[in-house]
């Protein structure tokens, strides 16, 4: 945002007589919003991957139900090896989701940065 601000096409609109609101909304936020959608989706990926770590270490909320606390639970009560079915499901519910948004990050990355882009 403070490089952005200084920018030649930022100048040139606020020489034009433009607003504060002018320049925020129609100069400054274009150029800001793809990059909060890239930061925004890879920390949705690491967040998911944390709660799920701290319930699993018993850190999260007890009364919220979440993968981290199943898995706990499961090799807690000893059904690792027995009941797989009690194991599988939130641990490919945490690798696919946590991996959806690393590639939906990735995917908007791509279309961001022009260095990135197939040509």
């Amino acid at each position: 945002m403070l490089t952005l601000k200084e920018r030649p096409f930022v100048d040139a609109a606020r020489v034009s007589g433009a607003s504060d609101l002018r320049l925020i909304f129609y100069q400054i936020a274009p150029n800001v919003l793809p990059f909060s959608f890239l930061y925004m989706s890879l920390t949705v990926a690491a967040a998911i991957i944390t709660e799920a770590a701290l319930s699993f270490l018993g850190l999260g909320d007890i009364t919220v139900t979440s993968w981290g606390g199943m898995l706990s639970r499961v090799l807690t009560f000893g059904g690792a090896l027995s009941a797989w079915w009690w194991l599988l499901p939130p641990g490919l519910a945490i690798t696919f989701l946590s991996l959806g948004f690393y590639l939906l990050g990735r995917g908007f990355d791509e279309i961001i940065n022009p260095r990135l882009r197939r040509r």
